[in-house]
């Protein structure tokens, strides 16, 4: 049995010719060409050959070809979004394994009393069968490469959107549309931003990063906001995300504790009050001696946190709490007043937040600001061969890598701004 968590996630493909005549000896052995004994398109048995390498080379890899041992991933639908291939061929793969007894599957179990991932145990016979086609677990890492996923070969690592929305009659705040990237084929801000996107995607996926459910890295893309038509300077917004929903992005801050990347453990950087010490910049005033910048008399941090974020969001003090930011901190058992009352305190410590100006200071440009020094750090960061994941105001690298990683972050936040930020 498994004494420690080992990820199915699905980035491992066979680079040598005796590793895929064995998964095609596989693929028949199993029957996977046909389903209910009708025979499949051309394009579903592509489909079920890719779900069968990346399922198996996942499980040979981490088990270390050891009996019994199992890998645990989510099943959910989403999660399988831009690996090339759905749950329902993932269901079906799983299905002819475990029927010829290659594997065995166990559903994950959520209630109250018990909870785990879904789990893919390796059966003696798949051991031996590759085996038998002179794979061992001592050459194994010499017969796997990393994989890509086919969608996102060629596919655009910077995207422009237009403003949200939010039309009088409905209230409800709609997000900017898409841009097509047509029109900036010959921007030359857009075609330096894919450039670098594309460098530093081409770095990163040399990397085995591994998420807690299984999940892997899938790509990052810039997404630049706020487009107005002719003249787009590409000056707003441009932070980055990962290319699909179920990415480490989503994760919250503990479960991002344990990702790793090739095997070790990580550490994440984060700047503390980034859009803060940047309104600073933006409004050439002097920046604070604190360690805290949340740290209002009379506020408790969490409500001044919230408090100043949304008034730099906005461009101008806040006066009322969006439902979520209000049911969030009520539900941390805050005494919470009307976002009004904390205005008055705060304005004495950071009076410049009364005067913002939307059209020079806004959301899009602290997004800028912020996106364009994680990129300088991360670029920094490649240059000496260290991989570095965003999380919008943090970086997440392996953990004996921090000092690097927080001297480079230091290094661009003072180049970009003139201000030695504060590091966490």
């Amino acid at each position: 049995m498994s004494s420690t968590y080992l990820p199915l996630s699905l980035n491992l493909l066979p680079s040598t010719n005796s590793l895929d005549q064995a998964f095609s000896m596989l693929f028949e052995a199993t029957g996977l060409s046909k389903n209910r004994g009708s025979r499949l398109s051309s394009q579903e048995i592509e489909t079920r050959k890719l779900a069968l390498r990346l399922i198996v080379c996942c499980l040979l890899k981490e088990t270390k070809m050891v009996s019994e041992r199992f890998c645990s991933r989510t099943i959910e639908p989403n999660s399988f979004t831009g690996i090339g291939f759905s749950r329902f061929v993932f269901d079906a793969v799983i299905q002819r394994l475990e029927q010829h007894q290659y594997v065995r599957f166990e559903r994950g179990v959520k209630t109250p009393q018990q909870r785990f991932l879904s789990r893919v145990y390796i059966k003696l016979k798949l051991i031996k069968f590759f085996q038998k086609h002179g794979i061992t677990k001592d050459n194994l890492k010499d017969n796997l490469k990393r994989y890509v996923p086919r969608d996102l070969v060629g596919k655009s690592f910077v995207e422009v959107r237009t403003g949200s929305y939010r039309p009088s009659f409905t209230g409800i705040k709609f997000k900017g549309k898409k841009v097509s990237n047509h029109r900036f084929r010959e921007h030359k801000k857009f075609i330096e931003q894919m450039k670098r996107l594309e460098e530093i995607n081409d770095f990163l996926f040399q990397f085995d990063l591994k998420l807690p459910d299984g999940g892997s890295f899938n790509g990052l893309r810039r997404i630049f906001a706020n487009y107005i038509g002719e003249g787009y300077t590409f000056v707003e917004g441009g932070r980055l995300y990962g290319q699909y929903e179920g990415d480490y992005q989503r994760l919250s801050k503990k479960q991002r504790t344990q990702i790793t990347i090739n095997g070790q453990a990580v550490v994440e950087v984060d700047i503390h009050g980034s859009f803060l010490t940047i309104a600073h910049y933006l409004r050439g005033i002097a920046f604070p001696a604190t360690n805290d910048l949340y740290c209002i008399e009379g506020v408790h941090r969490d409500i001044a946190k919230n408090w100043i974020n949304l008034t730099l969001t906005d461009s101008k003090p806040r006066t009322k709490w969006p439902s979520d930011t209000k049911k969030g901190l009520l539900k941390d058992g805050h005494n919470l007043k009307p976002a009004s009352h904390y205005a008055e305190p705060i304005l004495k410590q950071y009076p410049f937040l009364a005067s913002m100006d939307a059209r020079k200071h806004n959301w899009g440009t602290l997004q800028y600001v912020e996106s364009d020094i994680m990129l300088n750090a991360m670029e920094g960061l490649m240059s000496l061969g260290i991989p570095s994941y965003p999380v919008h105001d943090s970086l997440i690298v392996p953990r004996q890598r921090k000092q690097q990683c927080v001297d480079m972050l230091s290094e661009c936040f003072q180049e970009l701004t003139g201000i030695i930020p504060i590091l966490k």
